[in-house]
């Protein structure tokens, strides 16, 4: 039986949880930003890979339009147990400013995030809490201290700041990239007091605005204060040492780590900076909905992270490397399965065969009828040799018209959408040019050019709306080989300068 986006909804409302499917192309995301505007709470949504999470949340910033919903996609931790040299600024950032953001108690917001990522143990509540600090103009603050303290959250002193979790210090100058905002601040100091406060370019050093007070969150999830720091490497240096690993090159990296106090690498050993961890599901709010999309799908990435993580353990081991077993950083998958369905929540399975049960997952079906845009995509192909060349979109068109429904021809630029109403202008088709997504509720029967994103289009015929995405109606685009004469052309001028 074909069921309206209402009555899921009605469902999620009385706290039943609800397993729904037949979704197509970005479906998926105008379904949840629908939920998120009607019930208002938390959305958090697990999907199995971090390239569907970032077309999900192109997905949704589309369908979000104008609307002031806070949407994030939530990475995993990229330090892994057995490299736990490596360390990526921009995803560090990214985890503290969503999970600070969570404590904050702003706008409830919808989090995108992986099975992997959701599994991860992360920087404990109170230890993230209880760092972040509100710096106010006209306050006496102590420099120095300051600067200590953005040591000990991962900052790193640089000639000039750059990227999250960078701090410049020039006289009474002190600039920081807080992971909490797009832009550096730059702090001066009369004193002991903070004579003013800006926001600045780092690319052209010119103020943006000028503001009277900023928050210091950490620059990574390993937060350590130098007290703590003698007793955290003797403990690291003991572990070293019982999985065999020479003296000489436990002393190296230890020496390198305290002299260039860029304890960063360490995220990958953040079991050894807290007692007790914490998940994702200890940041967020108890009424929050999970929206899991291809559950098996889930299950398996997060097994798979396990498994990838429990090799390169033994590999290391072997290889006398430090890392530490994937117990200290993943949750077994069933075990965040059970703390999920212990709550209301939303199953999308993508595949009509697609099943994942377990004892407790008591939830109440729901079947949506929705096409994709194939045959629209196949007929537009074989038509582009031929004479009319958009016929086959504008008897689209003409159907979903007929059936009442608000049509949407989305393009990624002004250019691209006024080619497409160049294009269908011989055709007489009624078309409105427009930036942002129209009102879904009081715009059907019309054609809209539509600026935006989407990952593919798809017909609800229930929903009244078709939407077509540029790929669809001219093909992906592909970038242009260089000839050999473009390469020479360049060749040569590298060897000029």
């Amino acid at each position: 039986m074909k069921q309206s986006i209402q009555q899921l909804i009605n469902q999620l409302k009385s706290k039943n949880s609800v397993t729904c499917s037949g979704l197509s192309g970005s479906s998926q995301a105008m379904l949840i930003k629908q939920i998120y505007q009607d019930c208002k709470q938390c959305l958090v949504i697990v999907v199995p890979t971090d390239r569907q999470a970032e077309t999900l949340l192109d997905d949704i910033t589309f369908f979000r339009g104008n609307t002031n919903i806070p949407l994030y996609h939530f990475p995993a931790n990229p330090a892994l147990p057995s490299d736990f040299m490596s360390y990526q600024n921009k995803n560090a950032a990214q985890r503290i400013r969503i999970l600070y953001d969570l404590i904050s108690g702003h706008t409830p917001p919808v989090i995108i995030t992986t099975a992997e990522a959701l599994s991860q143990y992360i920087v404990p509540k109170k230890a993230l809490a209880d760092y972040a600090e509100l710096i106010i103009q006209g306050e006496d603050i102590n420099r120095d201290e300051l600067i200590k303290r953005l040591i000990a959250g991962g900052y790193s002193h640089e000639l000039i700041v750059e990227e999250p979790g960078d701090f410049c210090v020039r006289g009474g100058i002190l600039d920081v990239f807080s992971t909490l905002y797009d832009d550096p601040i730059r702090m001066e100091w009369f004193g002991e007091t903070i004579d003013s406060m800006r926001f600045f370019s780092h690319k052209s050093q010119r103020t943006i605005k000028n503001i009277t007070e900023a928050t210091i969150v950490p620059a990574r999830e390993s937060i350590i204060y130098p007290e703590k720091e003698t007793i955290l490497l003797h403990n690291i240096r003991q572990y070293a040492t019982q999985l065999g690993i020479p003296s000489s090159k436990i002393r190296s990296w230890i020496d390198q780590i305290k002299e260039e106090k860029n304890f960063s690498v360490l995220d990958g050993l953040i079991s050894f900076v807290y007692e007790d961890m914490n998940l994702l599901f200890d940041y967020i709010d108890s009424n929050t909905l999970f929206i899991l999309s291809s559950p098996s799908s889930l299950e398996r990435e997060a097994t798979d992270a396990f498994y990838h993580a429990e090799q390169n353990f033994i590999a290391a081991k072997d290889e006398k490397r430090l890392c530490v077993p994937p117990d200290n950083i993943y949750c077994a998958w069933s075990a965040i399965y059970e703390k999920i369905v212990t709550k209301h929540f939303l199953q999308i399975n993508h595949i009509q065969t697609e099943s994942y049960n377990i004892d407790n997952n008591d939830s109440l079906p729901v079947q949506f009828s929705i096409e994709d845009n194939l045959d629209l995509k196949s007929q537009l192909k074989e038509q582009r040799d031929k004479e009319h060349l958009l016929q086959p979109l504008v008897d689209w068109i003409n159907v979903q018209k007929t059936n009442g429904s608000l049509t949407l021809l989305i393009c990624r630029s002004k250019n691209q959408a006024r080619r497409l109403e160049s294009l269908l202008k011989p055709y007489s088709v009624d078309l409105h040019l427009t930036e942002i997504i129209p009102d879904l509720n009081k715009s059907y029967g019309k054609t809209y050019i539509c600026l935006g994103q989407i990952s593919s289009g798809f017909i609800w015929e229930m929903a009244r709306i078709a939407i077509a995405s540029e790929d669809e109606i001219f093909g992906p685009k592909r970038r242009r080989k260089k000839t050999d004469n473009q390469k020479f052309k360049q060749t040569s001028f590298l060897f000029k300068i």
